[in-house]
């Protein structure tokens, strides 16, 4: 076995989540990188957010806010248990 193996093979075992150590290393191998885009600016009702806290908190209450916005337009068509519970838990997760 040679050393780049057996330094595969180490990681693999050391590792936590095995499927997402072995694709790293699939794509290190490959040549592949994994893309980031850094948001230099967001606009959110005409504010132009470009600090990164802000930007997240804009972010946060948008998911926060969002099961609010669409619950009217679902009515009673699904009444699947799961659709029940999650939308009572996101009833009682909301911020007041």
């Amino acid at each position: 076995m040679t050393i780049k193996r057996m330094t595969f093979s180490d990681r693999i075992l050391k590792s936590n989540n095995k499927s997402k150590t072995t694709w790293g290393i699939v794509n290190e191998l490959t040549g592949k990188q994994q893309l980031t885009h850094e948001i230099l600016k967001l606009d959110i009702d005409s504010n132009h957010l470009t600090n990164q806290h802000n930007t997240a908190e804009a972010l946060n209450k948008y998911s926060a806010t969002t099961s609010e916005t669409i619950k009217p337009s679902l009515g009673t068509k699904n009444q699947d248990p799961q659709y029940t519970y999650l939308l009572t838990y996101s009833m009682e997760q909301s911020p007041s």
